[in-house]
């Protein structure tokens, strides 16, 4: 479970490394194919094929794009816009919608019957939702595709619109909103999805409430990023915190960890943009290893991940090191296996005596089955010579299972 910026969570799917290049593979036979389909209306989510593989456009780079895109569009255009929102939009992608999408596309027949069986697979799992896996980088290319129909059938009927995600904005006039929300629904309906009617509005340009949402988190309650975090933390608003953390982040300024520290639900709602924040302004590390030792929940649990990667080896004594290691050791794995893997290679390059931290990741990496775990725990080698014990600890791990092998050298190399 992730958190998302809107509140709520987001069920997300880790695979094993070597399954999500098999994934990727799979995927990949379709980007081109995909890309050639989609319009310059769609700006999240775009691939480029790159020699015989290929990779996502940078988030950053097509979030600047779309801003400045709509920022012009609403300097001279109607009185509002609409926003549509998608219900559920990757846990509702049918098969046979895919399957349309991609043969719309000019996909290969053969790639498309390969991917889609791949799914019907994943599908088996136990505790696997529903739809397109959310996580995987390569289900990015597929959910955008799956909207491919609604593009059309806009641009057919004479909407100019442009999509981030499964969130559409149309420059319109309030008198045309009905008649977009009806084309739009129907669509939808015939691949079996909804518009989710909480998102879904028309908005006034002039309206005081108005805010660039879509990816955002809202603008800013104030020109001064300490008082709009201020602000937000106080009421409970979540607007404009992502932009109030990086104007904060931009000028170094540490006095928003006051604020984080007194209204923790920001460090819980916005884990990626508080650790970027305090990878440059903090210098107190007390309260985030607190945050760190705490009992993880759905609620926290997004926070300790990204907090973990944040926290200063120099910060980390003998006493905090095995705290966390037996805390990961003692996770649920089907719920918080990210988190433990984490902490297990932070466990692993902290401070503590390089003897006992890496004796302690040899025995779990014997007990424990999955190879994320023991690849996490190996990061205990990284740097300085293993001793007789320590390698072979290492070579018995890599006879048994061959899949360490790359890690093995990995630890070694360095």
């Amino acid at each position: 479970m992730y958190p998302k910026p809107s509140g709520g969570f987001r069920r997300m799917t880790r695979l094993d490394p070597i399954a999500d290049l098999g994934y990727r593979g799979l995927v990949g036979r379709t980007v081109a194919p995909i890309e050639s389909a989609l319009s310059g209306a769609v700006f999240n989510s775009r691939s480029v094929v790159v020699r015989t593989s290929w990779c996502s456009v940078p988030w950053r780079d097509a979030h600047k794009r779309y801003r400045a895109v709509l920022r012009d569009a609403r300097q001279d255009g109607p009185e509002g816009e609409a926003h549509l929102d998608v219900k559920d939009h990757y846990g509702s992608v049918q098969a046979e919608t895919l399957r349309h999408c991609l043969h719309s596309a000019d996909a290969p027949p053969g790639a498309i019957s390969d991917l889609l069986e791949a799914l019907d697979q994943l599908q088996s799992v136990p505790g696997m939702t529903r739809g397109l896996p959310v996580g995987p980088e390569a289900s990015a290319p597929l959910g955008t595709v799956a909207l491919l129909p609604l593009d059309r059938v806009l641009m057919s009927s004479g909407f100019e619109f442009y999509r981030w995600a499964d969130d559409v904005v149309v420059p319109m006039d309030e008198c045309e909103f009905s008649c977009l929300m009806d084309v739009a629904a129907r669509q939808l309906e015939f691949g079996g999805q909804l518009l989710n009617m909480e998102k879904c509005a028309f908005v006034e340009l002039d309206d005081d409430g108005f805010a660039e949402s879509l990816g955002g988190g809202g603008a800013m309650q104030s020109d001064d990023p300490l008082e709009a975090l201020r602000l937000a933390a106080s009421t409970g608003n979540p607007q404009g915190i992502p932009y109030a953390l990086a104007g904060l982040k931009r000028i170094a300024d540490d006095a928003g960890v006051v604020v984080l520290q007194a209204h923790r639900w920001v460090v819980e709602r916005f884990p990626k943009q508080v650790t970027a924040y305090l990878k440059v302004v903090c210098s107190d590390w007390d309260w985030v290893i607190e945050e760190l030792t705490s009992e993880t929940t759905a609620s926290n649990a997004g926070a300790q991940l990204h907090l973990a990667r944040a926290v200063r080896r120099r910060a980390l004594s003998a006493d905090t090191t095995a705290a966390l290691f037996e805390h990961a050791a003692g996770l649920r794995r089907v719920e918080f296996a990210p988190v433990a893997d984490q902490y297990f290679a932070v466990a692993g390059q902290s401070s503590e005596k390089l003897s006992v931290r890496r004796r302690r990741a040899l025995e779990l990496a014997e007990e424990i089955s999955e190879l994320d775990a023991k690849r996490a725990l190996l990061t205990a080698f990284r740097g300085g010579e293993a001793d007789r014990v320590g390698t072979s600890g290492l070579n018995h791990l890599r006879r048994n299972q061959p899949e360490l092998a790359m890690t093995v050298e990995w630890v070694r190399a360095a």
